[in-house]
Parts: C-alpha cells; structure tokens; sequence
C-alpha cells in the first residue's frame, strides 16, 4: 500500500508529464534493498524520507546506520540518489530535483555524439600533463 506521499508524487509526475519512475525497486542483487521510486535506465532513485521531524526510522540510530550502507552500495553501483524529505513532496521541491536530473542526463547523453565527433577531427583532444615539455 502507497503512503499519502508516495500517492502525491504519483500524482505531481502524471501532472508534469514526465517519466514516471518504477516504484519500490529493488536495485541490488542480494539483498532486498529497494528504492522509493527509480529510473533504472538512468541510474537515479528518489528517496521519501518520512517521519524526519518525529524519531522516525531514519534519524534514530539503526535505521540511519542501515540507510547509510545502502545508499553507499547503490552509490557503488553507480546509482545518484534524490534524498527528499515529506515537506520537499509536498512543495514540489522532490519533483523538480528528479526533472532536473532527468534532463540532465538527456542533455549529456545528446552531446556525447558531438564530443566523440570533436575528438576524432583532434578539435576535442584532451591535453596531457607532458604537454609542451621538451625530452632533451
């Protein structure tokens, strides 16, 4: 069953148009770990931090400890994750964030293209440290 903001930023990515990202998505192989709602093929998660300003689960203790490895073992994998509070749903703060990114990485898988074409003419050529020293 779907929490009252889960519902909501359902809602808000309808609203936006756009890609709606796949709820509880288990990201990792061996253990159970999933994330709020992810764009796999980009490799970004958002994360609904509830009960922030009530001892929840992710400010006591355990649960902090516990989301601190899982969030560095999906940052190994490759994963960017969105952490976003209640009030940052609420206010549309969590949507823009994931809008954001998700233009992004379309911006930068388009110019990919044009910097492997720039690279192979020599007009992208990276300089090297041994650039401009002489061997004598």
């Amino acid at each position: 069953m779907k929490s009252k903001l889960e519902t909501l930023f359902d809602f808000q990515m309808r609203a936006a148009k756009i890609e709606p990202g796949i709820a509880e998505y288990r990201f990792h192989e061996k253990r159970l770990w999933r994330f709020d709602y992810a764009w796999p093929e980009q490799r970004l998660a958002l994360e609904i931090e509830g009960a922030v300003w009530t001892n929840g689960r992710h400010n006591r203790g355990k649960g902090f400890t516990d989301d601190c490895e899982k969030y560095s073992e999906a940052a190994i994998l490759g994963w960017r994750i969105i952490r976003a509070t209640g009030n940052q749903v609420e206010a549309g703060t969590a949507l823009k964030w994931v809008e954001r990114a998700l233009d992004g990485q379309r911006k930068e898988a388009d110019r990919i293209p044009a910097l492997l074409s720039m690279r192979s003419s020599g007009l992208g050529r990276i300089p090297s440290r041994t650039d401009g020293i002489k061997n004598e």
